[in-house]
């Protein structure tokens, strides 16, 4: 029988579940995107090349939440972006088609989201509090890092990074100012979320700290 030794840092994701219900979504703001939420938008992000295409679902002062909508008509996971950071909303024929058919489908996900958008440190208490993964993109367009919320601070906050394989790593302390976009409860973070807490791949911290050892 297998034990995990996580010495003291071990993830509240690793004990439960996500919470589910439904959106009490708190916090508005003047935003440069239209008010009818959970509509098709396609954004600008500053710095970014790409556009990111998502239903909107609130926004506040400081951040826009968006169900992801990574291709065709997929919705997966939320995504946050920093409104200092949203240049524009882009429209076009094919944002058009797709907004009608996003509208046909009728869907949106009752995932529960007891949110601050006007604060940061509201924001990322949330990320800590559940203990689920996040993925934070910075300045680096396809570059991110995953891991989850340790510590919250009145203008940055500390991640825990995991890699691609689930093993656990270093912590990285990061100001909020720097942050791009957040994503979460996507498919891909559930997955390392999994294979974290499947006893085929328990992993056991040898005392130093970035140093991961893996049971098979």
């Amino acid at each position: 029988m297998c034990e995990i030794y996580l010495h003291g840092i071990v993830p509240f994701f690793l004990r439960c579940c996500y919470l589910r219900g439904r959106f009490a979504v708190t916090g508005a703001g003047e935003n440069g995107l239209r008010e009818d939420m959970r509509r098709f938008r396609r954004i600008k992000i500053k710095g970014y090349k790409g556009l990111l295409d998502g239903l909107l679902v609130s926004t506040g002062r400081t951040w826009t939440l968006l169900r992801d909508n990574p291709y065709d008509y997929l919705l997966d996971g939320f995504v946050f972006v920093r409104r200092k950071f949203l240049l524009r909303e882009v429209e076009s024929e094919a944002v058009t088609f797709k907004r009608e058919i996003f509208d046909l489908k009728g869907e949106f996900e009752d995932n529960y989201l007891d949110l601050n958008l006007d604060a940061d440190r509201a924001l990322f208490a949330y990320f800590q509090k559940t203990g689920g993964l996040v993925s934070v993109a910075r300045h680096v367009e396809h570059s991110i890092l995953v891991g989850w919320v340790e510590e919250v601070y009145e203008r940055s906050f500390r991640i825990r990074l995991v890699d691609r394989r689930g093993i656990i790593l270093d912590t990285r302390s990061l100001s909020y100012d720097v942050v791009r976009s957040v994503g979460f409860g996507n498919d891909y973070l559930k997955s390392l979320m999994l294979l974290m807490r499947s006893p085929k791949y328990l992993r056991v911290l040898d005392g130093q700290e970035g140093s991961v050892e893996v049971n098979k």
